[in-house]
């Protein structure tokens, strides 16, 4: 993969979008407490990375610095994908909203199309709802 410019990746920033939440109330293929599902469409910028901007890291850093505090499996692997980011940030806003989170992860990709879980505190208002404030709470 090559380096982009920040600029190029913002103007393609559409491309990216969550096309599909689900909350699992409870036992579920990938942990035994609730979880959000969400595909993350990503168009063109499957052709590239987060790694693959200048700064991004850095930036992302700033605006959300205890993100680098968040415990993950693959910590190297923070900004692999646009998918691997998203987890970063979910994770780190629910720590921001005194729900902390300890479990996320990428289970899947196919075709710009990604399936990413994170784990949620039942009694804690959120759930799909950190994900889609429109969106119903379910379980």
């Amino acid at each position: 993969m090559t380096s982009e410019s920040p600029a190029t990746v913002a103007d393609r920033a559409d491309d990216l979008r969550i096309v599909h939440v689900r909350t699992l109330g409870g036992p579920n293929l990938w942990r035994l407490a609730p979880v959000v599902l969400a595909e993350l469409h990503v168009g063109s910028l499957a052709e590239s990375a987060p790694d693959d901007v200048p700064g991004f890291n850095d930036r992302l850093l700033a605006a959300l610095p205890g993100s680098s505090d968040v415990k993950v499996e693959r910590p190297s692997q923070w900004t692999a994908s646009w998918a691997d980011a998203l987890v970063r940030v979910a994770l780190e806003l629910q720590r921001l909203a005194g729900a902390p989170a300890t479990f996320g992860r990428v289970v899947s990709h196919a075709q710009g199309l990604w399936t990413v879980v994170v784990g949620f505190a039942r009694d804690a208002r959120g759930g799909a709802t950190a994900w889609d404030p429109g969106a119903p709470e379910s379980g």
